[in-house]
């Protein structure tokens, strides 16, 4: 059935971006996977879903974009590493390693974001990409003495 519903692709997508909002987490976990075989056209509705309240439906909205490695989620996912859940965070974050080199530019800019929990996450994440464009940056974040991004 999997197969069948990943192969249907975009008029199956809303259906299944609904059941990231099912009560149960395996059905929410399921339906990410689905997501992610149907590939590009579940973006979209994965990037919405990354705003929903509850921390397991955003978090698999993360994941699940972290594995399709679609560029339009970039933003998205910087955006939510403001989240007011942890669980959220981490997701983004390690989405948008996932997603990698692609999502340099715009991680190395959101050093400057003033929110310290934001810098924290890109900081840890640029770390784990070892993209050497980071470099500079990073250094010069390390070096500021009045930068607390702990």
């Amino acid at each position: 059935m999997k197969k069948t519903l990943e192969e249907t692709g975009d008029r199956n997508t809303k259906p299944i971006v609904q059941a990231l909002k099912d009560k149960n987490n395996n059905v929410k976990q399921y339906a990410g996977e689905i997501l992610v075989g149907i590939g590009k056209p579940a973006v979209e509705p994965l990037i919405e879903a990354l705003s929903d309240d509850d921390a397991y439906t955003s978090s698999t909205a993360a994941w699940a974009l972290g594995n399709i490695g679609d560029k339009r989620a970039i933003k998205p996912l910087i955006q939510n590493l403001s989240a007011e859940n942890e669980e959220t965070k981490l997701s983004c974050a390690r989405a948008l390693v996932e997603i990698g080199e692609p999502a340099v530019p715009d991680m190395i800019k959101s050093l400057e974001n003033q929110n310290k929990t934001v810098r924290k996450y890109i900081v840890f994440s640029l770390i784990e990409m070892g993209d050497k464009r980071a470099v500079p940056e990073l250094k010069e974040l390390f070096k500021e003495k009045n930068r607390n991004f702990y």
